[in-house]
């Protein structure tokens, strides 16, 4: 007899809520007969009881039983009613099992294989029990209801159970049995009571009862929630704590789909689980909730201390505050790599560095293209405007030389960013600093360790000059015979890049004329080796010869060196009129400063330690006369320029030359006064008329310098030519009186000089050597004067 309990209205309106009704079946009365369902075949009463214990001892061999045969046997077995429906009249099935056996076990194994069959025993009464299909779709009100599992029925039939809970929510206690029992029943379904806290089990009292056992193990009290404060040292509170949360999130919300996922064969459709069995995730999380984080830690950031606040359970605090101190590790050193360039610049290696690491980290598909910048000095040819006149007649500016635009760089520091490495230029201390990965900090590494090398430097000295020709002189003759005086037998070369194919002369021949090509433009005339100054000074002997400018510059190798010198002049741009006309009006000009330079440039290109390649580009501006445009007079400003490339051995000096200048000069003589006198003044006076004629003549001559020793004994070969440099050493120099010595400061008067000897200290004299063979003899000690 099964015993249920008659007030269930709490239950009911939870049921309610969550969207499934179940009815509660009545106990019948004493006395009173219980009315057939309609539509079903009451089976004659027999026995009310029997003797479980009867035992069978030849079993059964029943291949084919009918639904009515079934109900027969069952009431032979049990002595309970049987009432079935129509359909299960029609199901056939085959019980077969040897004896011996009891009425107990032979009922219980008929219940068994009908359950096989798709036949279900459900309790309908005292002494009475139901014969039905099993139901594919669940139905309202089909099974009896239980919620005291001392009252599930021993052998294995069909109920609903109500499980409540008292620590751990239904869905979780629902993912757990789910994963235990791997897939329910066709009839089976476990549905969640949120509001009520509760489980509704519908399965086979068996099934039900593995559960509640399992429910007694997992439904205990949680250890109260635990509370942490991190405190970060390396990372960034803000961001470690977002990592923290997105990673616990992204774990509890992988376990709540694994769970929801195990979750088969729930028929009943109720809010928050899916018809075909798998629980709605969205829905069960935002009803348990309330759309939070699925993670039930949680994790909070204090920006001002850069603490991370942990509090939730045990375990996830544990986890969390493990993920916040991997988060917060130092630097690997192999990660962080700054070094600091000696003779590269960092800006212009900055390019270089983020071409390579792209070249070898990057993917082809995530380069966007045309977002890196380029690399390398792009040297450009001279830029200068030279002074082309505008229909409105103004004048461009000429920007020629005093500018480092060039080789402008960045003052402030500069970043790039390649993939998952960064770079950064300090450009104030020429550092580079790298952080990635360390396959990017060895490719920089290896090219820091090949580029950054000191590199040749080189000494170029020019001197420009010209040279007066008259109707007989031609100057490559002229230099010919001047430096075949100075050098003795040794001989040079000559040549000329007219027309872009050089002519080799025989150097024995440069007294000859016919060895130079009579062709308007730029002839190389020869190669002066050691005798550079004595030939120069042969020249300027001769009064033919003026000397414009000798600088020297020094530069690296394959840099550009400037060599400029000159002046701005004033040139009228535009001129306005105001005011009206005649003497009223009022007229206005706004100037312009044009430069009028002489300047040169040369890259030196170091080939090897005896070769050097010039490009050279040189610049002559001069005013040679004005023009009155509007009643302005403009300056007439000529040019002269010269582009080559000429390869020259290492201290020798080529010869540049061809370009020829006429102008006319004209001297008037005669007695004063009467040579001013109009009319007069032909018949007291002589105008002389003449065409002078000039060639520019450069010389450039490389020295190249390989270090510290070589550019020593530069420095004093160049101030052994220098009047102030040998003043220097000398003593009689513009250095300060308290500096130099006073009997050699001609410019002090001897009352100064007196004075400055109070307290001029020169150098000490070493100490004479005492011989061994006069060990009396007195030393001879230098004393200074100290004031």
């Amino acid at each position: 007899m099964y015993s249920f309990s008659k007030s269930l209205t709490g239950l009911s309106v939870t049921l309610t809520i969550a969207g499934t009704t179940l009815a509660q079946v009545p106990l019948p009365q004493a006395g009173l007969p219980v009315p057939p369902a309609p539509g079903v075949q009451v089976v004659a009463q027999a026995k009310p009881l029997v003797d479980p214990d009867t035992v069978i001892k030849e079993g059964y061999q029943e291949p084919l039983l009918s639904g009515e045969a079934i109900a027969i046997m069952y009431r032979k077995f049990t002595g309970k009613r049987v009432i079935l429906t129509k359909a299960a009249l029609a199901v056939e099935i085959s019980f077969v099992q040897p004896g011996p056996l009891t009425y107990r076990e032979a009922a219980d194994l008929l219940v068994k294989t009908c359950f096989l069959e798709g036949l279900i025993f459900v309790p309908s009464g005292a002494n009475e029990v139901k014969l039905l299909l099993a139901p594919r779709a669940r139905t309202v009100g089909g099974n009896p209801l239980v919620s005291d599992a001392s009252l599930l029925p021993d052998s294995e039939e069909l109920v609903s159970y109500v499980m409540g809970l008292q620590n751990i929510k239904p869905e979780e206690a629902m993912s757990i049995f789910t994963g235990v029992v791997s897939q329910l029943g066709a009839h089976g379904s476990i549905v969640p009571v949120p509001n009520a806290n509760a489980l509704i089990l519908t399965e086979n009292s068996q099934l039900i009862r593995t559960l509640i056992e399992i429910k007694e193990r997992i439904d205990i009290p949680q250890e109260a929630a635990k509370q942490k404060w991190v405190a970060l040292e390396h990372a960034d509170a803000e961001e470690t704590a977002e990592s923290v949360k997105s990673i616990m999130e992204f774990s509890a919300a992988q376990n709540t789909q694994f769970a929801a996922a195990g979750g088969t064969a729930t028929r009943t459709v109720v809010k928050g689980v899916a018809p075909s069995g798998r629980t709605d995730t969205a829905a069960v999380t935002k009803r348990t909730t309330g759309g939070e984080s699925f993670s039930s830690v949680q994790v909070l950031s204090d920006v001002r201390t850069n603490r991370i606040f942990v509090i939730g359970r045990p375990i996830d605090v544990e986890i969390a505050e493990s993920l916040i101190k991997g988060y917060d590790s130092p630097l690997d050193e192999r990660n962080f790599y700054k070094h600091k360039l000696k003779f590269l610049s960092v800006s212009e290696f900055l390019n270089i560095a983020e071409n390579a690491i792209t070249q070898v980290s990057v993917k082809p598909s995530d380069q966007t293209g045309g977002n890196n910048r380029s690399s390398g000095n792009n040297r450009s040819q001279s830029n200068q405007n030279r002074g082309q006149a505008s229909g409105n007649g103004s004048f461009s500016q000429n920007n020629a030389g005093g500018s480092l635009a060039e080789t402008s760089r960045e003052e402030g520091p500069e970043a790039v960013i390649i993939g998952k490495t960064l770079l950064v230029a300090d450009n104030s201390n020429n550092t580079l600093i790298i952080k990635g990965p360390p396959s990017s900090i060895k490719v920089v590494k290896d090219l820091i360790a090949e580029m950054d090398v000191i590199t040749d430097q080189v000494q170029i000295t020019a001197v420009f000059g010209r040279y007066n020709l008259g109707d007989s002189i031609d100057f490559g003759m002229d230099f010919a015979r001047t430096y075949q005086l100075t050098r003795g037998a040794n001989s040079g070369f000559a040549g000329q890049n007219r027309t872009g194919y050089p002519i080799l002369a025989d150097p024995t021949t440069l007294t000859n004329l016919g060895a130079f090509e009579n062709v308007a433009g730029l002839s190389l005339y020869g190669q002066i080796g050691k005798h550079f100054t004595a030939t120069l000074r042969a020249m300027e002997d001769s009064g033919k010869f003026h000397l414009m400018a000798r600088p020297t510059v020094f530069t690296t190798n394959n840099r550009r060196a400037i060599l400029s010198s000159g002046q701005q002049i004033p040139v009228p741009t535009n001129s306005f009129t105001q005011g009206g006309s005649g003497n009223n009006a009022s007229q206005s000009t706004n100037i312009a400063y044009r430069d009028v330079l002489l300047e040169l440039e040369v890259i030196p290109l170091v080939n090897s330690k005896d070769e050097v390649t010039l490009q050279i580009s040189f610049v002559n501006n001069n005013i040679i006369g004005s023009t009155v445009i509007d009643g302005n007079s403009i300056p007439t400003i000529g040019q002269e320029s010269i582009e080559t490339t000429v390869t020259v051995p290492n201290g020798e000096t080529v010869v540049l030359g061809g370009l020829i200048t006429e102008r006319n000069e004209s001297t008037e003589s005669g007695i004063p006064v009467l040579m001013h006198i109009p009319g007069l003044k032909r018949l007291f006076s002589t105008i002389n008329k003449e065409v002078v004629r000039e060639e520019l003549v450069i010389f450039i001559s490389p020295q190249i310098v390989k270090g510290q020793s070589d550019l020593m004994a530069l420095q004093e070969k160049n101030g052994d030519k220098s009047q102030l440099v040998r003043d220097l050493r000398a003593g009689e120099s513009v250095l300060p009186y308290k500096y130099s010595d006073p009997d050699k400061q001609d410019q002090a008067s001897p009352q100064d000089r007196a004075q400055r000897k109070l307290w001029y200290l020169p150098e000490p004299k070493p100490f004479p050597k005492i011989s061994p063979s006069s060990p009396g003899k007195k030393r001879n000690v230098y004393k200074g004067h100290r004031h």
